[in-house]
C-alpha cells in the first residue's frame, strides 16, 4: 500500500501536441526531472475552460496561435505525481 502523505495534490493541467499531417512539434523540457526530454506544450489551467488554457499555453510557450475550433480533445489522463521521485 502506498503512503498517501507523499502524494502531491492533484491539479488540472493541459497538454497539447501540435500536429501537421504526419509531423508533430514537440517542446523540450527545460527543467525538472525530465529536463531535456520531449513533450507537448501545456501547463496549469487558469481560465474557466481547458480550451482557452490550451490556446494560451501554446501561444506563450512557442508563439503559435491556434484557433479554438482547431483544438481537438483527445484524452483525459490522471497522473500520479509523487514527492522525492518515489
Amino acid at each position: 500500500m502506498t503512503d498517501q502523505s507523499k502524494l502531491i495534490s492533484m491539479r488540472a493541467a493541459t497538454l497539447c501536441f501540435l500536429v501537421d499531417g504526419t509531423r508533430i512539434a514537440f517542446a523540450e523540457m527545460l527543467r525538472g526531472p525530465f529536463k531535456g526530454r520531449l513533450n507537448g506544450h501545456g501547463g496549469e489551467i487558469e481560465e474557466a475552460d481547458i480550451t482557452t488554457a490550451t490556446i494560451r499555453e501554446v501561444r506563450e510557450e512557442c508563439g503559435v496561435v491556434i484557433a479554438r475550433e482547431d483544438v481537438l480533445p483527445a484524452a483525459v489522463i490522471d497522473f500520479h505525481n509523487w514527492k522525492h521521485g518515489e
